[in-house]
């Protein structure tokens, strides 16, 4: 209980590092390893939401990426006219 009860009170410090007037945000000041996870994070996030984004586009707008062509070819060999098959 010795070890709990006879800590240095910080607070004041904690409140000087919080509170004080930086330009830079708050969860990045700090370690080094804490920038690393922060960015490590959004990168995360980046790669995903790109992910996502270019999935939807290629369901969508299948003729940008090539899919309109390959589905052109397969239609002729089956010699459907006028009928596009996804």
């Amino acid at each position: 209980m010795a070890g709990i009860l006879e800590k240095t009170n910080r607070v004041i410090e904690n409140q000087k590092y919080f509170q004080a007037h930086v330009n830079q945000p708050l969860w990045l000041r700090g370690s080094p390893a804490r920038r690393a996870f922060v960015s490590l994070y959004f990168v995360t996030i980046g790669i995903g939401l790109t992910g996502s984004v270019f999935l939807m586009f290629s369901k969508l707008i299948p003729w940008r990426f090539g899919t309109l062509a390959k589905i052109n070819e397969v239609s002729s060999r089956m010699n459907i006219q006028g009928e596009t098959s996804y």
